[in-house]
């Protein structure tokens, strides 16, 4: 969602004629752009949604997420795969 927002000024340099739409289109311009915000909102969850459903079908499921959003505890050996990746992102681990 930070992407699509801040593509925003971008597309809006490209489209010149905005201001002539908006009169044609009797919408304001804001309108159009809180509009396509939604419409990446809505977007990004469905295909969110899709890809986690689909990941649980083909048994590539996110075993701590599943944990998470059913209350239970994180799975057997999460904690210290997290730790390794939080190490292997980091600055000092990049070297």
């Amino acid at each position: 969602m930070v992407g699509a927002v801040s593509v925003l000024p971008y597309v809006l340099s490209l489209a010149p004629g905005l201001d002539q739409a908006e009169s044609r289109l009797r919408v304001p311009s804001f309108v159009v752009i809180l509009l396509s915000i939604a419409q990446s909102a809505f977007m990004l969850g469905l295909m969110t949604f899709a890809g986690l459903w689909a990941a649980g079908k083909l048994g590539m499921g996110a075993p701590w997420l599943d944990a998470w959003t059913s209350g239970r505890s994180a799975p057997r050996g999460f904690r210290s795969s997290a730790l390794l990746s939080a190490g292997l992102v980091s600055p000092q681990g990049s070297r």
